[in-house]
């Protein structure tokens, strides 16, 4: 009988024992889904501030590429004004090396 009481005991202190290790392990769980939480919900926020600041910035890109235009456009109009004197200024070049060619010099 006394071996009975004591495999018993034995037992019922494995079946304690189990019962404090699930319940400790399921508190380092629970404090580390909570923690992780809030490194989410951190890590979250933070990625929502740099997505509204590049939104910002993107914005700020639109309105320069729009002033960038126009500039283009000015230059390409600056740029064919400036072939159109180049070929006006060659051709009075070659005139003028015409007329020199043929004048004598000193």
């Amino acid at each position: 009988m006394a071996l009975l009481w004591i495999a018993v005991a034995v037992s019922l202190a494995a079946v304690v024992g189990s019962l404090v290790f699930l319940v400790v392990r399921t508190l380092r769980l629970w404090r580390g889904f909570r923690s992780s939480s809030t490194l989410l919900t951190e890590a979250l926020s933070e990625v929502t501030a740099s997505a509204e600041a590049t939104a910002a910035r993107a914005e700020i890109l639109a309105a320069g590429s729009e002033r960038m235009a126009g500039s283009v456009e000015r230059l390409a109009r600056s740029r064919a004004r400036l072939r159109v004197l180049t070929a006006a200024i060659d051709e009075v070049r070659d005139s003028a090396g015409r007329i020199t060619g043929v004048v004598p010099r000193k």
